[in-house]
């Protein structure tokens, strides 16, 4: 949530959790068309179900810092972070503050029990990696 505050230089950025490793291409993440979304994930599907929304984990996550900024949202977040409990707290937030307004990414970029791989197509770079939230 930080973010936008510590990179004042730059509109976008690719926050990694530390346990993650690249060793594919990772153009198309970053090439990503972030326009009127705050951010690109992948989704978690047992999240989503639970939220009845779709819910994304943040531990690949390309994040346009110039939407965050011109709409105070890294404000608004940080003031919640720092006034309300939450369980997975930044992640939650994004996921609360910034609904509809981001793009789910294919799982490929961030596999794990939580985003499931089940109905994602193989990764092709040929393709765009992003689809729309909706």
């Amino acid at each position: 949530a930080a973010f936008p505050k510590i990179f004042k230089q730059h509109d976008t950025i690719l926050s990694l959790d530390i346990d993650t490793l690249v060793g594919m291409n990772i153009d198309d993440i970053w090439n990503t068309d972030l326009t009127d979304c705050y951010y690109a994930a992948v989704k978690e599907t047992k999240s989503s179900e639970f939220y009845g929304r779709t819910y994304c984990n943040l531990g690949v996550c390309l994040l346009n810092l110039k939407k965050f900024r011109e709409d105070k949202m890294d404000d608004r977040i940080l003031y919640e972070l720092n006034n309300v409990e939450h369980n997975f707290t930044e992640q939650d937030v994004f996921n609360e503050f910034c609904s509809g307004h981001f793009i789910t990414l294919s799982s490929d970029y961030n596999a794990s029990s939580y985003t499931a791989r089940a109905n994602t197509p193989p990764l092709s770079l040929s393709r765009t990696a992003t689809q729309r939230a909706t």
